[in-house]
């Protein structure tokens, strides 16, 4: 599963897509903190990362370790070339 845009999710929306995935380890979060459009949100992808802390403190099933987590980002902006 591919979710586009991330920086314009609500930490709960955010959830809600996870939580709609059979399998949360194959999701693929995309987003640029540059761009966030939406009023009242301030989006870091540590705090994604958190949602999954979260998730597997409290028990739930088939959610990877959070430490294995990788956050990659692009040096390029592929936009302007």
């Amino acid at each position: 599963v591919i979710v586009d845009e991330v920086q314009d999710f609500t930490q709960v929306e955010l959830a809600v897509a996870i939580l709609c995935t059979s399998c949360p380890e194959n999701i693929f979060f995309a987003g640029d903190t540059g761009q966030t459009i939406s009023a009242g949100v301030d989006f870091r992808f540590c705090d994604l990362k958190s949602l999954f802390h979260r998730f597997v403190q409290e028990g739930w099933e088939g959610f990877p370790d959070p430490d294995s987590i990788e956050v990659d980002s692009l040096s390029i902006n592929y936009r302007s070339h």
